[in-house]
């Protein structure tokens, strides 16, 4: 299984390919906006997206065959449980903090463990 983790800097749907030569089984991109996660979907790939501001946000994609769902929140805003099913199932955390310094609506650092 091959989990790949790549923080786009924006201009997703621009840069792609650089992630599918990875071959990744799931994919967790921060920085990529909403609307790009349909260059995913449209090579086959599941895809969630999480974010407040259109533009910025958290990809998490899976290969074809698999499925991606994310789970109820718990009480700390900036935690998300992504269920993977998988030839092994498995549950992710993307967690999230958001610099009180540093643009408060639209940093996004994540973390996927």
């Amino acid at each position: 299984m091959r989990i790949v983790t790549w923080n786009c800097q924006m201009g997703f749907d621009k840069k792609v390919d650089a992630l599918l030569s990875l071959n990744p089984d799931v994919a967790v991109v921060p920085e990529c906006s909403e609307k790009s996660t349909i260059a995913l979907q449209e090579r086959g790939y599941e895809t969630l997206w999480f974010g407040s501001n259109p533009r910025r946000g958290l990809g998490v994609f899976c290969r074809k065959g698999w499925s991606i769902r994310a789970l109820p929140p718990g009480q700390e805003r900036w935690i998300m449980p992504v269920e993977v099913d998988a030839p092994t199932p498995f549950t992710c955390l993307r967690s999230g903090l958001a610099g009180q310094q540093i643009r408060k609506q639209t940093a996004t650092l994540g973390r996927f463990i």
